[in-house]
């Protein structure tokens, strides 16, 4: 990797840095303080609101926007930290962060610091205090390259070693069961890996699950003898049938049809049902009246609400339960 190099040093202090280059949302900046006083810690910085994290966060993307050596650039977050309910950034610019040492501070810089790197794949920008370098780029991070992605903190658990590790998130985008989802991955740059072989369907369901994806993938049979699906080194045929009923009674005649003559449904370890839904299986348990008052009763959905609130930060920790019930 070659590049141009253009440093510029501004012999200042962590204070002055704050000051000199807060001209666009200073606002940001006492969170940044809580987490330079802290040194980073992950420990403590787990324990933040998230509100505050995202803070933290556009306070340092705000910062690179004053410096002298990227007045030339166009960046394609100003909206991102303009807003401060704004959540969400896929732009082109990642921005990373690592603790001053010995081993990190490659250039020597003093304790305030900026710079510029032009390489054949894009542009490094950087900037330091006195315990931090920050690294903001618009090309994708080498892998020898070991700075921690900025939005890392809004994580549980921020990594504390320098040893490189490898994390993956399992799923699958067609088994969705929550209308919003639970949270976007795309903005941190995975690596997507497609895994088409299915180890725990008979081949029909496979075949029928296909023709449901509207994602691309198509999914074949294990290849590996020893997968759950598999027997005597070939994968389970299977079947699939479509049955429907109005009601809860006209899945329980289902299973006196003809068609399940062979199966037992008495003995679960020959015969297994998947419930989709709790109140099917509080049906099937004999205690619906039990759903229906937990699902219907007010205090549950008041608790449900103030959690919700609580998990999107926007709980205000000042007003009284009272004033709460009437939000």
């Amino acid at each position: 990797m070659t590049g141009i190099e253009e440093i510029s040093i501004l012999g200042r202090t962590a204070r002055t840095l704050c000051r000199k280059y807060n001209t666009f949302l200073g606002k940001y900046d006492k969170s940044y303080l809580r987490f330079f006083d802290l040194d980073g810690n992950p420990k403590a910085i787990k324990g933040f609101q998230r509100q505050t994290k995202y803070q933290i966060i556009k306070a340092i993307y705000a910062k690179f926007i004053s410096l002298p050596d990227t007045q030339d650039e166009e960046f394609d977050f100003l909206d991102f930290i303009r807003k401060e309910d704004e959540t969400s950034y896929n732009g082109t610019w990642k921005l990373y962060f690592v603790k001053r040492d010995k081993q990190s501070d490659l250039m020597g810089l003093p304790d305030i610091g900026t710079g510029k790197t032009v390489f054949d794949e894009g542009v490094v920008c950087e900037m330091s205090d006195d315990k931090f370098i920050f690294d903001l780029m618009n090309f994708p991070k080498h892998a020898c390259f070991q700075m921690t992605n900025i939005f890392d903190i809004l994580n549980k658990h921020l990594n504390q070693s320098r040893k490189n590790n490898v994390i993956g998130f399992f799923g699958d985008s067609m088994q969705s069961i929550y209308d919003d989802g639970v949270g976007d991955l795309n903005q941190y740059g995975l690596t997507k890996i497609v895994k088409t072989q299915n180890r725990r369907n008979p081949r029909a369901i496979i075949n029928v699950a296909n023709k449901f994806r509207e994602d691309g993938i198509k999914q074949i049979p294990s290849d590996d003898i020893n997968a759950p699906n598999m027997e005597n080194g070939s994968v389970r045929e299977g079947c699939v049938k479509f049955l429907y009923g109005n009601d809860f009674d006209d899945f329980i005649s289902i299973k006196r049809k003809n068609i399940f003559k062979s199966r037992d449904f008495s003995d679960g370890n020959k015969t297994k049902e998947l419930r989709l839904t709790h109140k099917y299986n509080a049906e099937m348990a004999g205690f619906k009246d039990l759903y229906d008052l937990y699902n219907d009763d007010l205090i549950i959905t008041l608790i449900s609400k103030i959690k919700d609130k609580i998990d999107k930060d926007s709980l205000d920790k000042d007003k009284t339960l009272d004033t709460l019930v009437l939000l």
